[in-house]
Parts: structure tokens; C-alpha cells; sequence
């Protein structure tokens, strides 16, 4: 067995058919799934990205429900959206994939910006790929939901594929190549093994003049340092240094219009194996003194409150 193979078996895992069930209720996927989607819709990789100083201090009151965050307070207005964001790839017409889409908690609050109600002839596509049959399930549960809600101008379907896979290599070809206007991925490639040559494959997927665009948690300490994980699971400690994203984008993939910085900080309650794989040593070791703030939760146990970075990559096929 390879190790890609390897790492897609301990992500299964990891994220077994209870994990599905309680996903979408965990006190982070509330938050993050909001301002995933947000980043998203507003980012434009053609803009000079934001510096440090503009994304160190920390978003969200994490002691409200999605800290404090809501679709009607917090995302775009659909109603001038494409007028005001006139760089997007997300607007009716155009067939967006979510690359390890999960449960679809993104591709739900993305969908109604892919809809012009009334508009024939402007059809959308959203197309979820994953390794993961239970969570895939949670996704087909919400495709059927839109395409009922949205059943004249959007279909939403999936996959379940590993884009590596050989044997599976003509099918996907033939489902995926060189038809998509922007493809995302949210916080999924540190447990990609092989994340070079997945981002490689997912540059055939791209119609030319599309977009990649990766969304990953981001620890400062990886640009000096490496860690061992403690999960077999995660197979990129803290998440993936910015020259190494570039690289793999530019270099391997052959994309063009390539960057990758910190996009956003944000107030987070997490469990202990997250922050043991994910956060700073500063933030470990104040989990390990007792430092943090803690509290519990009936769906995940013991929560602890830090800031994570995220990180927006971006890349577009020429």
C-alpha cells in the first residue's frame, strides 16, 4: 500500500460514519464553514494579498454560537453580489467542484451564489468529490436538498473518488477534465499525503482561466521547523508552508497567478489532538500548563479556546 493509500485509510479512520453524524455540530465547523465561505466568495487571487499586520488579530467572539457569525450578517449580498465581486468564478453558469467536500457544509452556503432565479438559461453545476462514503452521504443529503430549492438552475451531485486512483483514472476523465470554472478546497490537505500530485491532477480538472483555490489551517512555526505528528491522520504537521504551496501550484501543477499567505486568523474552541497537531508550541505548551481556556461540550468533550491561522492558496490555469 502507498502512503497516499495509507493516509486516505487513516483519514477513514479518523472520520468514521459516527464522526459524519456529529460533524456539522461541532462548535468549529459552525464557525469555519461561515467564514470558508465568505473568504471564498470575496477573495480575488488577481489582488495584492493582505500582510501580516492586516490578519493578526483574531476573528469572531468564539463564545457566541458560530462566533457570532450568520449568512445574512456576515456573507455578500446575493442580490449585488456578482455586480460588486464581477472577478468571481461563483455565478450562475459555471461548474464549481468542492475537492474533499465532506459533509457540504461549504457547498451549501456557496450553492445560492451559483442561482440566478428566473434566468433559464444560466444553469450552475456544484460537484462534490471525496474519499469518505459517510461523509458523502451528508453531502447527498443537502444535494438533494437544493436541487429541490433550486431544481430550474442548479444541479449538485458527487463522487466518490480518489483522484490518484488508476484504475479509476478513464471514469474520472471523463466526469471531471477540463470543465470546471473554479475548484476549492477546504481544510483537507494536511491529511493529503501526495498533496503535490493531487493539486496536479486537480489542474486538468480546470477549464483554461479557472481557479484552484485551497483553504488549509496555517501554524507560523512550520516555515523553521518540522514536528512529528500525533496523528497518523494528519500527514502535514500544522499545515503546509507557504513556499511549499507555491511550489506545488506553480511548479508541479503548472498553474499561473499563483500566491498563498495567511488570509485569516480566528478564535476557535478546539479538542486537545487539534491543537496538539495544529497550533503553535507557544499555544501547546499553554494547553499543556493549563493556560487555555477550557470548556465542555456534550458532542466533542473537553474544548479548548486558541487563535489558528488559515491560509488562502490560489492558482489559475492559463
Amino acid at each position: 500500500m502507498s502512503r497516499h493509500q495509507e493516509a486516505i485509510q487513516a483519514n477513514l479512520r479518523e472520520l468514521n460514519a459516527q464522526q459524519a453524524e456529529v460533524y456539522d455540530n461541532r462548535a468549529s465547523t459552525k464557525a469555519l464553514s461561515i467564514l470558508f465561505g465568505k473568504m471564498l466568495l470575496e477573495y480575488n487571487g488577481l489582488e495584492q494579498r493582505k500582510s501580516a499586520k492586516q490578519t493578526a488579530e483574531a476573528l469572531g467572539d468564539a463564545e457566541q454560537e458560530a462566533n457570532g457569525w450568520s449568512v445574512s450578517s456576515f456573507f455578500p449580498a446575493r442580490v449585488s453580489y456578482h455586480e460588486r465581486f464581477a472577478h468571481s468564478p461563483f455565478k450562475p453558469g459555471n461548474r464549481i467542484m468542492d475537492f474533499a467536500c465532506g459533509t457540504g457544509v461549504v457547498s451549501e452556503l456557496i450553492a445560492p451564489y451559483l442561482v440566478a432565479e428566473g434566468v433559464s438559461d444560466s444553469r450552475s453545476e456544484l460537484v462534490g468529490v471525496d474519499v469518505n462514503p459517510h461523509f458523502l452521504q451528508k453531502f447527498d443529503a443537502r444535494a438533494r436538498a437544493l436541487n429541490d430549492r433550486y431544481k430550474d438552475w442548479l444541479t449538485v451531485r458527487s463522487y466518490l473518488y480518489d483522484v490518484l486512483d488508476p484504475s479509476l483514472s478513464a471514469e474520472i476523465d471523463h466526469n471531471l477534465l477540463a470543465s470546471f470554472d473554479a475548484i476549492y478546497c477546504t481544510i483537507s490537505y494536511h491529511h493529503i499525503d501526495n498533496y503535490r500530485d493531487v493539486t496536479k491532477k486537480l489542474a486538468t480538472f480546470l477549464k483554461p482561466g479557472g481557479w484552484l483555490y485551497i483553504v488549509d489551517f496555517y501554524n507560523e512555526d512550520v516555515e523553521n521547523t518540522d514536528r512529528p505528528a500525533a496523528n497518523t491522520a494528519v500527514r502535514h504537521m500544522g499545515g503546509l508552508r507557504v513556499d511549499s504551496l507555491n511550489s506545488t501550484l506553480r511548479d508541479h501543477a503548472g498553474l499561473s497567478d499563483v500566491s498563498s499567505a495567511r488570509e485569516a486568523k480566528v478564535n476557535i474552541w478546539q479538542q486537545r489532538k487539534f491543537i496538539e497537531n495544529h497550533c503553535t508550541a507557544d499555544t501547546v505548551a499553554k494547553l499543556y500548563s493549563g493556560a487555555l481556556p477550557k470548556k465542555h461540550s456534550e458532542v466533542e468533550g473537553e474544548l479548548y479556546l486558541v487563535q489558528a491561522s488559515l491560509i488562502l492558496a490560489s492558482g489559475r490555469r492559463a
